[in-house]
């Protein structure tokens, strides 16, 4: 029987027709094809259509995860059902309770990571310092853009004061061994129209930069892909994971909604640190530093794991590389880019961008943590791979995602897309490392080296 239907995988309608019972087979082998910058827009939960890791963009994307582990069931079904729809069968809600080595729990695959990735926990939060422990707390119960706005260092102030961001997060209450505190301020900040929700009026200062980073994080929920992967977070794992003791009302009573992996704190960090770092490329490399950061201080905290974390990073880049790249937000980017540089150099007292430069590296260490350079670049390339054994070749060439050059413009200013395309693919770490072998490349860029980097002459191959 002939069978006319819509394929609706990216923004690109591509129409199909085929004698097939079903056309489900033939979106899911097209969505694998699909770059992350144009596929975007399929990571949802509660869509037949987009309920696997061939037609879920971020569950393929960290489909390298499956090497490592096998899920109860293949589909986005942990908490959430989807109903039949067009020609996609319904996906029930899985057994799965969410509490690992159950009946109903999925299976390890690689033993050899799977207990690397536990154990850089136990580790991590038995050596957890009193400081570490504030850190992980306040990052947990923060706005994550009220957390990492200090990663602008001298900045910060006049950002703040722009873009009139507030958070109720900033000290650990006596009581908070027993009482979950939340964070009742505007995370980001006002944007350039009024919000009813968040209770903002429209910023003309700031607000067309806080509209950006808000459009930055379009699509990027982590809830399918944990919804998709049903991995316990590590104290469920193991009674040797230490949860800072503050964080403990924090837990969640539904295991079953609430996987560890990817981690979504540190996939929202890179988001906005991307986003940010965008705007201010001043402080690119520091940004970058304080996204890896966040990502380390959910570890500290006993909440997840490695491996969650360098998901969360992945997804979190394609999702900021997606938006980037949307025609409705071309305007956003340059008009946001033209008001936060404008706000800060007139609020740092300096007459360009480049006077902005030196200002926004005036400190010393003692006032702006981040003011080592050095140390920046070593905390985030091993926060990469984690030092996890390696599973693939390690002398593997580097892929560059497609639209990936667009987080450069405007640190790199002076390079074309293909020169900005090369210096990705010159600095991305080595290959053979757990997950971060995506087939786009997504894992191995190295957003701290690439800013330092000179493109070559040479053109690399998409």
């Amino acid at each position: 029987m002939s069978v006319l239907s819509l394929c609706r995988l990216s923004t690109a309608l591509v129409c199909l027709l085929s004698i097939v019972p079903s056309l489900a087979s033939a979106e899911q082998a097209t969505a694998a094809k699909v770059p992350y910058a144009e596929a975007g827009n399929t990571n949802k939960r509660g869509d037949a259509c987009f309920s696997t890791a061939d037609t879920n963009a971020a569950v393929h994307l960290l489909s390298g995860f499956l090497e490592i582990w096998t899920p109860r069931t293949p589909f986005v079904d942990a908490g959430v059902e989807a109903p039949a729809k067009d020609n996609c069968p319904a996906v029930a809600k899985t057994d799965w309770d969410g509490i690992p080595a159950s009946k109903t729990d999925g299976h390890i695959v690689n033993q050899a990571v799977h207990d690397a990735n536990i154990a850089y926990v136990v580790n991590a939060t038995r050596a957890r310092t009193a400081d570490q422990a504030l850190a992980a707390y306040l990052d947990d119960r923060r706005g994550k853009n009220a957390s990492i706005v200090d990663g602008l260092g001298p900045l910060t102030d006049a950002w703040k004061a722009g873009s009139k961001q507030t958070t109720t997060i900033t000290e650990v209450a006596a009581d908070a061994t027993t009482v979950k505190y939340d964070d009742k301020g505007n995370n980001r900040g006002a944007g350039s129209k009024p919000d009813t929700e968040n209770k903002t009026d429209a910023n003309p200062d700031m607000g067309l930069a806080i509209d950006f980073i808000n459009a930055a994080s379009g699509d990027g929920s982590t809830e399918p892909a944990k919804r998709y992967f049903k991995y316990g977070r590590p104290y469920r794992w193991s009674q040797d994971v230490s949860v800072v003791p503050t964080l403990e009302p924090a837990k969640s009573g539904k295991p079953v909604e609430d996987g560890g992996f990817p981690s979504g704190h540190t996939a929202e960090a890179w988001r906005d640190a991307l986003a940010m770092a965008y705007l201010v490329p001043q402080r690119f490399q520091e940004m970058i530093t304080r996204a890896s950061e966040l990502g380390e201080d959910r570890i500290l905290a006993g909440m997840h794991s490695p491996l969650d974390v360098m998901g969360g990073r992945m997804l979190g880049t394609a999702t900021v590389v997606y938006n980037l790249n949307k025609a409705d937000n071309s305007a956003l980017k340059s008009d946001a880019y033209a008001q936060a540089q404008a706000w800060l150099i007139a609020k740092s007292g300096v007459a360009d961008a480049a006077a902005l430069e030196v200002a926004a590296h005036a400190a010393p260490l003692a006032a702006d943590r981040f003011a080592d350079h050095d140390a920046n670049r070593a905390y985030v390339l091993q926060r990469l791979g984690y030092g996890l054994p390696t599973i693939h070749a390690t002398d593997q060439p580097a892929r560059v995602p497609q639209g990936a050059e667009a987080l450069l413009e405007t640190r790199l200013p002076y390079l074309d897309g293909a020169q900005r395309r090369d210096v990705l693919g010159t600095t991305a770490i080595a290959s053979g490392y757990p997950l971060i072998d995506d087939a786009e490349g997504y894992g191995r860029l190295n957003l701290f080296a690439a800013p330092m980097a000179m493109a070559r002459s040479s053109r690399m191959s998409p």
